[in-house]
């Protein structure tokens, strides 16, 4: 039996892994003994489970275990002897250890001002001795009483409880304290049997796993051929099925993925094209971004410090082939206003002036102007070079003309080629034969209107005419809601072209070729400019060359047949001819010959060549007088000028185009399809803005109260 306890006791700590002290293996070994002893008479605690112990664990001092209390009475100051139990937050005193006994005195040990200590006899120091056998107790002063009572304990661990309760008895004053601390207590008593329990279910698991190890090792050599094929065959059925599950996975999350996105798709709302349009803008900047940087970073960004930028050219002064033509304020104001407010402009003009100016009222001929725009990009200036070189940057300071950039309403590329006239010949500068023209515009102030300038035979002097439509947003609008109309259609058909040779000045020590020699393989082709429409034939040879087709365009007029000069708006309006040669760079495309002829010239006769100088030669005729039925054909001849090119022959040398031009007006049916201005080239009729504010003259205000200055600018 010594044996058997001293192997239960053990002599190494389980936590620690060393030796128990022979003091404490000892004490164990009496703990177990006296545990042995109250499980043989049956008074041994049984702990309860978890849930169990919970549950009205303070309802139960009757059952508790009494101990022995020592105490001096106040008087006499004799010893007394009793018994306690700790109870709730209460000091029970009993004045027997019986079951039955009654309580003498209850001592309330969760008051703050409640002091106790632990006191060994193995302590020097404490002036009352030891009762008995005891060497461990609680010295507890309470309130009821002015002397310490006692606690004799059973040892040092269950004098150390006593202690902790009563210190703990303070805190745990509510019921819900004292239920979490039975569950803490209760979840600690229960670890222990956990660790077991674990312990003991590992220790059985690793047994069951040896021996079926041991087992499938065993059978594995006595079938060592069956295992080789049944493991192969295991293997290969697995990969199998992990395929098979791997392929119903990717369809099951596909057809996740497919729902997903057409939940999503039916949900969200279509982006509006300007936001991709602006999504595409920002992912553009930001990739050239990074790649700019990462060129400069190596030293390879092929605009380096001698590269000069577009805007930088664009802001530096650029010398090209360039006209301007303006409409004065004036003109505008004639054009916009109605009968009543036109006729105080004219008699007050002052009332409609402005003192503000979005653009130089100057007319200025075809030649090689300095165009620039400015450091804000909110002006484009333009100015003739100045023969003298030191005086070129007068122009770009303070000297050039100006248009404001806000005032530009379109831009028209391969457009109509501007030239001058010269005594009723068309001029083509030499520097002006290459490239191609394009026409800046600047803000709408009209549809199917202007302004004729004619000679008034009474006076000699110029008068002004408004000719076109009576009211200057009527086609604008009735092609906008779409109303009825009636169209302007011209056609062309070349019926004859002389395209002669030219003649290239020779230098001194040049060889001079024949000229059929040069021009043998010549090719040229034609471009046509009809009512604001371009058209480019097929390359031809020789000097006569057969362009074949008819060239057809089109434009709207005011629909109101009590106007009978609805069409003399398109009176100057010209038909341009460029004769260009042809070759394998179109970087070296050259135009050779070129004219063109104002509308109204192209039904009439030649005028008289032998009129007088000063004299009239050419009298407008207008298209309504010419088309009185309403369609005419006739066929024309335009001359042809070459490059004036000083000092060669080409001076004398004239080419020519027979044109055959057939011209009706036709109507469109009521209730036809509305279509945008901008499709015939007259523009949205939101964009009617001009920048004279006089032109929002208000009739209400009257001429006192009205202001243009104060009229803000709708461009």
């Amino acid at each position: 039996a010594q044996v058997g306890m001293n192997d239960t006791v053990g002599s190494v700590d389980p936590e620690t892994g060393l030796q128990w002290a022979p003091n404490l293996r000892e004490r164990r070994r009496s703990d177990l003994i006296k545990k042995l002893d109250q499980n043989k008479k049956g008074t041994a605690t049984i702990p309860l489970p978890r849930t169990a112990m919970s549950l009205q664990t303070t309802k139960q001092g009757f059952g508790l275990q009494k101990h022995t209390l020592m105490k001096r009475g106040s008087k006499s100051g004799l010893k007394k002897f009793a018994y306690f139990t700790i109870d709730g937050g209460k000091l029970k005193v009993y004045r027997s250890a019986s079951n039955v006994a009654k309580v003498s005195n209850v001592y309330d040990i969760t008051s703050s001002k409640i002091t106790c200590s632990l006191e060994n006899a193995s302590q020097s120091g404490s002036k009352e001795p030891f009762y008995r056998d005891f060497k461990d107790r609680v010295k507890l002063y309470v309130m009821e009483r002015e002397g310490p009572l006692y606690l004799y304990a059973d040892d040092a661990r269950q004098a150390r409880s006593w202690h902790r309760a009563i210190r703990m008895s303070k805190y745990l004053v509510g019921q819900g304290d004292k239920d979490a601390l039975s569950w803490v207590v209760g979840r600690l008593a229960g670890s222990v049997m956990n660790k077991g329990w674990d312990a003991l279910v590992k220790y059985y698991t690793e047994i069951k796993e040896t021996q079926q190890l041991v087992r499938n090792l065993s059978m594995r050599l006595l079938s060592v051929d069956l295992s080789r094929g049944w493991t192969k065959a295991r293997m290969v059925y697995q990969s199998r099925v992990d395929s098979h599950r791997l392929r119903q996975q990717q369809q099951e999350w596909a057809a996740k993925f497919l729902k997903e996105k057409i939940d999503r798709i039916n949900t969200q709302a279509v982006r509006s094209p300007k936001l991709i349009r602006q999504s595409l803008i920002n992912q553009i900047q930001t990739k050239f971004r990074h790649y700019r940087q990462e060129k400069i970073l190596d030293r390879i960004y092929p605009l380096g410090s001698a590269v000069t930028t577009r805007l930088q050219q664009a802001q530096s002064s650029t010398t090209m082939g360039s006209a301007f033509d303006s409409v004065n304020q004036g003109d505008v104001l004639l054009l916009l206003l109605n009968p009543k407010s036109r006729n105080l402009f004219i008699s007050k003009p002052d009332v409609f002036r402005s003192k503000t100016s979005a653009y130089s009222e100057v007319n200025v001929p075809v030649g090689l102007l300095g165009v620039s725009i400015s450091e804000s990009f909110s002006m484009l200036s333009f100015a003739e070079l100045d023969e003298v070189p030191q005086h070129t940057h007068l122009a770009k300071e303070g000297w050039a003309n100006f248009v404001n950039v806000d005032q530009i309403s379109s831009v028209i590329l391969h457009s109509q080629r501007m030239m001058n006239a010269w005594g009723g010949v068309c001029e083509l500068q030499p520097s002006l034969t290459r490239g191609v023209w394009f026409t800046i515009n600047g803000p709408r102030v009209c549809w199917g209107r202007r302004i004729r300038v004619s000679m008034d035979p009474q006076s000699k002097g110029m008068r002004k005419a408004i000719v076109g439509a009576s009211n200057p947003l009527e086609v604008g609008n009735a092609l906008s809601k779409g109303e009825r109309l009636r169209w302007f259609r011209v056609s062309l058909r070349v019926q004859g072209t002389s395209v002669p040779h030219l003649y290239d000045p020779v230098e001194e020590g040049e060889v001079d070729y024949t000229l059929e020699e040069r021009n043998r393989e010549r090719q040229v082709y034609m471009i046509l400019h009809l009512l604001g429409r371009t058209f480019r034939t097929e390359p031809a040879s020789g000097e006569s060359p057969s362009f074949v087709g008819t060239f057809q365009a089109e434009v709207p007029i005011s629909a109101d047949r009590d106007n009978q000069n609805a069409l003399d708006y398109l009176d100057d309006c010209e038909i341009g001819v460029d004769i260009v040669e042809w070759n394998e760079d179109p970087n070296e495309y050259l135009t050779i010959f070129a004219g063109k002829m104002p509308l109204w010239k192209m039904f009439v006769a030649e005028t008289n060549p032998q009129a007088a100088e000063g004299e009239r030669a050419d009298e407008v005729v207008s298209l309504s007088q010419i088309l009185g039925h309403g369609s005419g054909r006739h066929v024309k001849t335009i001359p042809l000028s070459p490059p004036s090119i000083p000092g060669t022959e080409n001076l004398n040398i004239m080419g020519r185009v027979d044109l055959e031009v057939t011209a009706r007006v036709q109507e469109t049916a009521d209730g036809g399809s509305c279509i945008s201005p901008e499709l015939q080239g007259r523009g949205p009729i939101t964009s009617l803005f001009t920048t004279h504010r006089g032109a929002w003259y208000d009739p209400k205000l009257g001429e006192s109260r009205f202001s243009a200055s104060r009229v803000a600018s709708f461009v």
